[in-house]
């Protein structure tokens, strides 16, 4: 019963981690390119944004997988997942600083390309293939 309480505990920890990330980071997406990739024999639509991430919070956030994710989504509220991100997006972001680099994100449907905004997101699970 302890071990479920832990992890328990634990998931929500990060969840709330990345829900508190989200509501203290300004995110600036710029698209760059629109193209296409094949992965594993599969056609990908892709779509790449230049970006800067800027932080509000006093504390230190760490941009990392185990606290969220980045995603690509349009005005519809469908979201892209990320299929590579400069490292310099990643790590930890401090109060006045800001981190450059690019993502791109990619989809089975062009309608990727329709993609506007990028958030920080807690909910990280990428659809299977």
């Amino acid at each position: 019963m302890k071990k479920l309480s832990f992890c328990v505990g634990f998931l929500f920890s990060c969840s709330a981690i990345a829900s508190g990330i989200a509501d203290n980071i300004i995110i600036e997406a710029t698209p760059s390119s629109d193209g296409t990739v094949v992965l594993y024999g599969k056609p990908k639509y892709q779509k790449t944004f230049k970006v800067v991430i800027m932080s509000r919070s006093k504390k230190p956030l760490n941009l990392i997988k185990e606290n969220g994710c980045y995603k690509a989504f349009d005005s519809k509220n469908n979201d892209f997942y990320a299929r590579t991100i400069h490292l310099s997006l990643l790590g930890e972001l401090t109060d006045k600083t800001a981190k450059e680099g690019s993502i791109t994100f990619v989809s089975d449907s062009n309608a990727v390309y329709g993609a506007q905004f990028i958030k920080w997101d807690s909910e990280c699970v990428i659809p299977a293939e």
